[in-house]
């Protein structure tokens, strides 16, 4: 019988912080027994390029350039399964949170003269099937390694079924919006542990929605205007087809 193969994982990253990236470094002894199982084969913060094949292709961040949506394009036709890694690949995170902005910003920070190269932010499911999401901003350990042990198995990890609120509930953190504070933890995925909620901040999605949330009781509670405010770093494009 022949032996079986350790899956080959490449690990990208677009425009982002790398935040995420900094979270799979941080397993720290965790991350030695992944990599007993798996072999790395492309990883820039700890290695140059050495396959253009692989496994499983791990994407952070958003593709603004031109150069960077073609890179994704090749990387899915590779890839066997392509993960969407953090909040800015999986709804555009903080990059299309600065959409409405960004012409009035690149003003102010270059010059009126100034002709942006990007106008919009999108996520990864704007431009190629993604196969499954580790979702944060930024992820949180402990799912990023149940995430990365079901996929070294083959098993494509599935979003939590249940909002952040029941997480809350579980870890008897007062609810904000009793408080009359806009949070989005009824309509949020959950799976973070509610880290934001428990040290007395709002949740704003970075989850994404979850599946059957009722929005329209969240507006009557704190208002359309709270809600779109705390859902435009998010949220903004979770309802955008793949293609």
């Amino acid at each position: 019988m022949a032996e079986q193969k350790n899956p080959t994982i490449a690990i990208f990253d677009f425009t982002d912080c790398e935040g995420c990236e900094l979270q799979v470094i941080a397993l720290r002894e965790k991350i030695i027994d992944l990599i007993n199982k798996v072999e790395i084969v492309n990883w820039r913060l700890a290695m140059e390029e050495t396959a253009s094949d692989f496994d499983i292709a791990l994407i952070e961040g958003t593709p603004l350039t031109p150069d960077e949506i073609l890179q994704l394009t090749k990387i899915r036709k590779t890839a066997k399964i392509l993960v969407a890694l953090g909040a800015c690949a999986h709804l555009g995170g903080i990059n299309s949170g600065q959409d409405p902005a960004r012409p009035r910003l690149s003003k102010n920070i270059y010059s009126t003269d100034y002709q942006l190269k990007v106008d919009r932010a999108f996520p990864l499911s704007h431009y190629v099937k993604i196969d499954a999401v580790i979702p944060g901003c930024p992820v949180d350990q402990d799912y990023l390694e149940r995430c990365l042990s079901e996929l070294i198995i083959g098993r494509i990890p599935k979003l939590p079924a249940y909002a952040v609120c029941a997480e809350c509930r579980a870890a008897q953190v007062s609810c904000l919006l009793q408080e009359g504070r806009p949070c989005l933890g009824p309509i949020t995925i959950g799976g973070c542990g509610a880290i934001c909620t428990k040290n007395g901040k709002e949740c704003t999605g970075c989850f994404g929605l979850l599946e059957g949330q009722n929005e329209e009781a969240l507006i009557r509670i704190i208002g359309k205007e709270n809600l779109d405010e705390q859902k435009n770093i998010f949220l903004a494009n979770e309802n955008r087809a793949n293609r």
